[in-house]
């Protein structure tokens, strides 16, 4: 009995010591995008953050906006979901869901207003650098 057990011990150890070998090379291709995310977001943080800008204007002067420019703004935050997931916070990426989401709905229940507060929040996001 105390054998069996010891078997079972050795063998839970060896995998142990593989899972954590396969642990540390997870972490470190991890640690390496984040790096590399951070890089690529300071770099075009700005040109995201003068889209953004555009679009919240256009949405507080034009009563209707054109199909083709809701498309644009969408492309640009799916863009940030995707380029940016280990940059951005649960909060930053739960607030351009909620965007797309809204930018979703039909022109007569569109909520311009929350868009644009919304929109206010990821503007002053991406005026913020990362540091490496």
């Amino acid at each position: 009995m105390l054998q069996t057990i010891a078997v079972i011990a050795d063998f839970a150890g060896i995998l142990s010591f593989i899972l954590s070998i396969m642990l540390l090379i997870k972490s470190e291709a991890l640690r390496k995008s984040i790096i590399y995310q951070r890089i690529d977001y300071n770099k075009k943080r700005t040109n995201t953050r003068s889209k953004l800008m555009a679009f919240n204007e256009t949405l507080q002067e034009d009563a209707s906006i054109a199909p083709k420019y809701i498309s644009e703004m969408r492309q640009e935050l799916y863009q940030c979901l995707i380029s940016y997931q280990f940059v951005l916070s649960f909060r930053d990426r739960h607030i351009i869901r909620s965007i797309i989401k809204l930018l979703n709905t039909s022109k007569e229940n569109r909520d311009k207003a929350k868009i644009c507060k919304q929109l206010d929040y990821l503007i002053a996001r991406f005026n913020k650098k990362e540091d490496s």
